[in-house]
């Protein structure tokens, strides 16, 4: 039988979970931001620059999108009824576009392009709740995890279609259990993969069955009952390459006492070559350190994430940087939440423990200041997402 927990056990995995709030109005303009005087490459990430844009998603408001070779940051356009949620997928010239505004009180997913910000295909109407849609690579479908009615256990790997908005599959391994996040991810190629528990699934919207692809036993014990029961998964995030062959997640892990802490793992899609991407910058600390939302870049060679900081006081230091073009000594700021700091790791890197609460300058982002004085350091309210 399987394991039923409650959603309390896990507040300290951050959530996106969609139950149908939306922001204002809004159209499709994208909106540059004043930069500091230059379009050309800036040094972004350390003493370089990196490929394609970082989409930011905004605690309050519309999204940004930040240029990582130029540091030029431009508003994302929010639909008619004011869609500012942003999910992405293997795909990084496309993302999902989430709004109110459907009938019957359904929710409005446009996959978008993100080559100009246009809406691609027709609009999908989808009810009930659901957590991190995905959209696949041809956009024929989405796939999340559905709650139809008020029972969260009821929440199942589902499979919309984007032409029709119905149902196409239902089921996974993980049926009866509550999935607060999303363990499962598009490959290239139309199929999908999950995690439940250490186990990583195949299937395919015209497959019934799951497919029993590897299991990550190297994987640190996360049951919360202390069980054997790993349960953990079902909170976890995560993401394929573009080029289809490795998996970026995270995975909760005991740290003495402290049983909240997520780390980011990387793996190939066969489960072999498993490693261990970050590590709580201070072992011996009572804070919960969470590693979320990890996002390959377009080639496949980093990895992003944020450091999910929540309930804690201190606001972490931004040191000045001088190697960023219109920087003075000392002024430097944040964008978006100050507690979360973005990141970037090499997807080849093991065990990096990102600074805490001295932000990181050498896996943080640096992006021009709005006001277009300076720059400003990255941090993350809730989803990041790597384009083209």
């Amino acid at each position: 039988m399987k394991s039923f927990r409650t959603l309390a056990a896990l507040s300290a995995i951050p959530l996106l979970v969609v139950w149908g709030c939306g922001g204002g109005g809004g159209d499709d303009t994208v909106t540059p931001g004043p930069g500091n005087g230059g379009t050309g490459e800036v040094t972004t990430y350390g003493t370089t620059n990196l490929p394609g844009r970082l989409v930011v998603q905004s605690a309050n408001g519309p999204a940004t999108a930040y240029d990582l070779r130029t540091g030029q940051r431009a508003t994302l356009p929010t639909s008619a009824t004011g869609g500012n949620d942003w999910y992405g997928s293997t795909d990084t010239a496309s993302l999902l576009r989430l709004s109110d505004g459907g009938p019957n009180g359904t929710q409005v997913a446009e996959r978008i392009r993100t080559t100009d910000w246009t809406v691609a295909g027709t609009p999908t109407n989808l009810p009930g709740s659901f957590t991190r849609p995905k959209v696949s690579p041809d956009g024929r479908y989405i796939l999340t995890f559905w709650q139809p009615g008020a029972d969260p256990a009821a929440q199942r790997l589902t499979i919309f279609s984007t032409e029709t908005g119905q149902v196409v599959k239902q089921g996974s391994q993980l049926d009866g259990e509550i999935v607060t996040s999303s363990p499962a991810a598009w490959l290239p190629d139309g199929r999908y993969l999950y995690l439940a528990g250490r186990r990583l699934y195949e299937s395919s919207p015209t497959v019934t069955a799951s497919t029993l692809r590897a299991t990550l036993t190297a994987l640190p014990d996360n049951s919360l009952s202390q069980n054997n029961i790993d349960v953990k998964s079902n909170g976890s995030q995560m993401a394929i390459s573009p080029d289809g062959q490795q998996i970026a997640f995270n995975w909760g892990g005991p740290r003495g006492t402290v049983t909240g802490d997520m780390n980011i793992w990387v793996v190939q899609v066969d489960g072999t070559g498993l490693r261990q991407l970050t590590s709580p910058p201070d072992p011996n600390s009572a804070l919960t350190f969470v590693y979320g939302n990890p996002t390959w870049s377009p080639d496949s060679q980093w990895v992003a994430g944020a450091l999910y900081m929540g309930g804690v006081s201190a606001a972490p230091v931004f040191p000045p940087d001088q190697s960023f073009p219109g920087v003075p000594g000392g002024i430097v700021g944040a964008t978006g939440c100050s507690l979360n700091p973005a990141f970037v790791l090499p997807a080849t890197a093991s065990k990096v423990a990102i600074s805490w609460p001295t932000y990181d300058v050498k896996y943080g982002l640096k992006v021009r200041d709005p006001s277009g004085t300076g720059g400003q350091w990255v941090s993350a309210c809730s989803t990041i997402q790597w384009v083209q």
